[in-house]
């Protein structure tokens, strides 16, 4: 299979390391990551073979372009992944000698980070949560022990204690 799809994308244009590159990445997504509907083609302004995906039957395709570890990057050059393509955002796939892959989501615009982009944004609160019932433990055993009912203080963060002021005022 390996030698196969190689064999493909040579034949497509690309030279042996973006074929390697290629076939990665395309075996990654189809036999790790399980994406559905993988397509390839090869970009000759960018000299690389280009993978489209769905995550799910029913989602939007995903752009992959598959780089080396050890290829310079610039913003004028990620600026010429998006034109390239004709996207409005991709995946660099950064294949590293070992194997590795690690995928970034390139946008020709700032977006707001998404529930499964912002894990450690969860991760935060339930970090928060713990402080607070360690910072609260004896007020906590004590109502326990007693069979009394407590309010814990919220802590404000800081945009809320913001709002409140400027609502004031």
């Amino acid at each position: 299979m390996n030698q196969h799809l190689r064999g493909q994308f040579q034949k497509m244009g690309a030279d042996e390391t973006a074929s390697l590159l290629a076939t990665q990445v395309y075996l990654e997504l189809c036999e790790v990551k399980r994406y559905w509907s993988p397509s390839y083609e090869f970009n000759p302004e960018l000299g690389k073979i280009v993978i489209k995906a769905k995550k799910k039957p029913t989602e939007d395709v995903v752009v992959f372009v598959p780089i080396a570890s050890f290829e310079c990057l610039s913003f004028e050059k990620m600026q010429q992944f998006l034109s390239s393509t004709q996207t409005k955002s991709l995946f660099l796939a950064i294949v590293h000698p070992d194997s590795t892959c690690i995928y970034y989501k390139v946008t020709a615009d700032l977006e707001e980070p998404t529930d499964a982009t912002a894990k450690h944004l969860k991760v935060d609160k339930k970090q928060k949560l713990d402080a607070d019932l360690r910072k609260h433990r004896e007020l906590i055993e004590q109502a326990a022990l007693y069979g009394i009912p407590i309010t814990i203080p919220k802590l404000v963060s800081r945009e809320e204690a913001e709002a409140t002021c400027s609502s004031t005022v």
